[in-house]
């Protein structure tokens, strides 16, 4: 199990002593096995043979990268297995035999029929920290049902804390519940593997999570708002994009006290002036001929000109850009929050931010590499033991591929 101690390595890489068979797919259960990675543990990522996880579908090469699988597994090895013949489900045994934790994300019906079930895996390895992530949970009338992100976007509600300026619902391409499940799984099973420090043998934990839980707790901010503010004033009045010029920014007015020095950036007097918005209640009783005296003053020069006023004015505010903008931002340059990192398979170096809290990534490391399916196949079998003749013959009995 994991170490006890207290260098100053091991605590930015706290896992370097645990091994994690990952059979997760998509986006929230490699993500979260990513972050594992990412502070130190040996993760295996066990994908079918051929193709591989399917988010790599599309690839301009079997197994090989998109976006997503690049993002859901730097810092894994990949091995490509047919987990429906007797000898792939052989090998997954021995490599959960000596695992510390296992993850999962299929339907619940299906990883059983598979035979690697909690119980299942339990009788084999009696410290086993067993991660299982589904859409819906594991009981009840909704556990079958397929999942993905805007399905839960829509379930959960998020979508209507998302309005477009027509009014309708609209889903984020940003993948909120995927990437927050991922983040939410991480926790409780570093928890679990904490709460091993030092205790030698274990009893087997299962961490049980769906997305739906996820997607209760993106859309509980709003959701609280009703219910515990219900007949109050909600938000603010000045809080959205404006067009300029040459571009859109993002003006926020959290406070009375602000609303002053807005008008003095914008240099309109009788805006600050004019009784209709005096108050955040005004503001608000006034908001459609507020937000026009906002449109038509931001639209008269660019953006560069707005962030001039705004920042000489202390008003929060932000350039609304696109990722690649963002990126060449001389703050966000010395930071030294991106990377450019080489990919098996991929032409370009791709740009990846610093996981945080996480060590920077450094080209060349190991936990900077996303594989390609099956990468690792032929080391981890032998690590396994698995002899040279005996690894040839699985390659060629489609069990493996590498």
């Amino acid at each position: 199990m994991v170490a006890d101690t207290s260098s100053a390595q091991s605590r930015e890489r706290p896992f370097t002593d645990v091994m994690v068979v990952d059979l997760t797919q998509g986006i929230a259960g490699p993500y979260s096995a990513m972050m594992l990675a990412q502070f130190g543990a040996n993760v295996i990522k066990v994908e079918p043979v051929g193709g591989g996880d399917w988010m790599r579908g599309g690839a301009r090469e079997p197994g090989g990268h998109t976006g997503p699988s690049i993002m859901g597994n730097l810092g894994k090895r990949s091995l490509a297995l047919d987990l429906k013949s007797e000898p792939g489900k052989d090998i997954l045994w021995r490599l959960l035999e000596r695992a510390d934790v296992f993850l999962e994300s299929f339907r619940p019906e299906v990883i059983g029929r598979l035979g690697f079930s909690f119980e299942d895996v339990e009788k084999r390895n009696p410290d086993i920290i067993y991660g299982s992530l589904s859409g819906f949970g594991r009981s009840g009338s909704l556990a079958r049902m397929a999942a993905v992100d805007p399905i839960l976007q829509a379930f959960s509600g998020f979508m209507t804390q998302n309005l477009a300026a027509d009014g309708s619902p609209t889903k984020s391409d940003a993948i909120p519940i995927d990437l927050m499940a991922g983040v939410y799984f991480f926790a409780p099973i570093s928890a679990a593997l904490y709460g091993r420090r030092g205790q030698g043998e274990c009893r087997a934990t299962h961490v049980d999570m769906s997305l739906m839980e996820t997607g209760a707790w993106l859309s509980l901010y709003g959701a609280l708002k009703e219910v515990v503010g219900a007949g109050q004033q909600q938000g603010r009045p000045i809080n959205g994009a404006f067009r300029t010029q040459d571009g859109w920014i993002l003006v926020t007015v959290a406070f009375d006290r602000e609303f002053p020095r807005l008008c003095a950036a914008l240099g309109d007097e009788a805006l600050a002036s004019d009784p209709r918005f005096a108050t955040t209640e005004l503001q608000f009783e006034n908001h459609a001929d507020l937000l026009g005296a906002l449109d038509r003053a931001l639209a008269a020069a660019p953006s560069a000109h707005w962030v001039d006023r705004f920042s000489r004015f202390d008003v929060m505010h932000s350039v609304v850009n696109d990722p690649e903008a963002f990126r060449a931002h001389p703050g966000v340059r010395e930071s030294g929050l991106f990377a450019m990192l080489n990919q098996p398979g991929v032409d370009v170096a791709v740009p990846i931010p610093r996981l945080p809290g996480a060590p920077h990534f450094c080209a060349g490391d190991p936990t900077a590499a996303a594989p390609r399916a099956g990468q690792h196949s032929i080391a981890i079998l032998e690590e396994l033991g698995y002899a040279s003749e005996e690894v040839a013959d699985l390659i060629s009995g489609g069990v493996v591929s590498g």
